[in-house]
């Protein structure tokens, strides 16, 4: 990891902190690997530690400063959403475990249907090649035979070929919305 590689974790990891205070921290840590001089940047990430380390420390920090600033009518306020938010979790993880449930049992079932698809798709165009070929078979034999077998085939294989194609754009559009439903029930519960 590099100076820009720190920085830039530091900075996305520090993006709920007000913009002017983040740049401020931001600064000084540009000013400290700056001080440090470049043939000493990895010693110095060695001094500071993980990004993702003093991220949590001034993320830490920052929530206290605004706890002490805050007046007594403010903190009984915030200990309150914290109570609260600890009463609510009783409610709150069963409800994500649910839709994580839903999520999986979701995409159990369009795998499922895809796997029945194709093996269907498959099944029908290996017939229609088989009796295709059985047709051939009797071309010496009986001519209308041979002609309704192949002609029988050809459509058994066109049928299956066509079911796999399908197949394929079932799968990619239901995985694609299964993706989007997971991520806007993820998205929505890390909103609440």
């Amino acid at each position: 990891m590099n100076k820009t590689q720190y920085l830039g974790e530091l900075a996305y990891r520090l993006r709920r902190l007000p913009g002017e205070e983040r740049e401020n921290v931001l600064t000084y840590y540009q000013e400290y690997f700056d001080e440090a001089g470049e043939g000493n940047e990895q010693q110095a990430i060695a001094e500071l530690g993980a990004p993702a380390k003093v991220a949590s420390q001034i993320l830490g920090k920052y929530a206290m400063k605004g706890f002490d600033e805050q007046s007594p009518r403010r903190r009984v306020r915030s200990i309150w959403f914290i109570l609260l938010a600890l009463f609510s979790a009783p409610i709150t993880l069963p409800l994500a475990i649910a839709a994580f449930a839903i999520i999986v049992a979701l995409l159990a079932v369009v795998l499922s249907v895809l796997i029945a698809l194709a093996a269907t798709s498959f099944g029908v165009t290996a017939y229609g090649a088989v009796a295709a070929i059985a047709g051939l078979l009797l071309i010496f034999h009986q001519f209308a035979t041979t002609v309704l077998f192949v002609g029988f085939g050809m459509v058994c294989v066109g049928a299956g070929l066509a079911l796999g194609h399908a197949t394929l754009w079932i799968s990619r559009e239901s995985l694609r919305g299964v993706a989007r439903l997971s991520a806007f029930l993820l998205y929505r519960r890390r909103k609440a």
